[in-house]
């Protein structure tokens, strides 16, 4: 996505939904790290830190995706423009119904996208940034046709995929479906073997959420170092 990253390890989206805790978050050793979800209305207290990308994840509190949502998203996308290294478009939020909005909303995700894409584009000329979007869906089941969200990403140009699994083999089915649309790997990651298990099947970085928050602050270090011992 045109970004570097010190390593492959990444803080998903959750734990830090203001952007306040940026800069000591990026200390602990994450190679990257996702703020959020940030919505239209969100309390933002951005602290950028030095050395590491940070993402940030936009939404909307409304459930579905009728065209006030979709403004949401774009509202959302306009707040954080100058603060994200990249952005990410929240689909993984069950209780918002978007897993279903192909059949809600014919044609939203399509439409979101498009309002996304020309939003980007539009600051982008005017600012001189570039800011690479992805999208954070689950994979759905094994044997289900892919979210709506992944073929549209596609379609639309989006430049990377969180993907939300712990089935290895779906995540490979989806890194292959969507390639060269890098894939980013978020769900079930605890230690060495997980990371690797996801870089094998293409996977380009990861993200860890419940391993941090039961590990404490040591624990992204610890993870960094049975990498390197694995490689060695």
């Amino acid at each position: 996505m045109g970004l570097d990253f010190p390593n492959p390890v990444g803080l998903a989206a959750g734990f830090d939904r203001t952007g306040r805790l940026a800069a000591p978050l990026a200390a602990v050793g994450f190679g990257f790290i996702e703020i959020g979800t940030v919505t239209r209305h969100s309390q933002l207290r951005l602290r950028k830190p030095v050395g590491i990308p940070v993402g940030v994840n936009i939404g909307s509190p409304r459930p579905g995706l009728d065209d006030a949502v979709i403004e949401d998203y774009v509202a959302a996308l306009r707040r954080v423009w100058s603060f994200a290294d990249y952005l990410t478009v929240n689909f993984s939020s069950p209780f918002l119904a978007r897993s279903a909005v192909a059949n809600d909303h014919p044609g939203g995700v399509d439409r979101l996208f498009a309002r996304l894409v020309e939003e980007a584009t539009a600051l982008s000329e005017v600012t001189g940034r570039l800011v690479p979007l992805t999208v954070k869906t689950g994979a759905g089941k094994h044997g289900d046709p892919l979210p709506p969200a992944l073929p549209a990403a596609r379609q639309h140009g989006i430049d990377g995929v969180v993907l939300v699994t712990d089935d290895v083999r779906r995540l490979a089915m989806v890194v292959s479906d969507m390639a060269p649309v890098p894939v980013i790997a978020v769900g079930g990651i605890t230690n060495a073997k997980d990371v690797r298990d996801r870089q094998s099947v293409g996977a380009v970085l990861v993200q860890v959420y419940r391993a941090f928050v039961e590990g404490g602050p040591r624990f992204p270090r610890r993870l960094l170092a049975e990498l390197k011992a694995v490689a060695t």
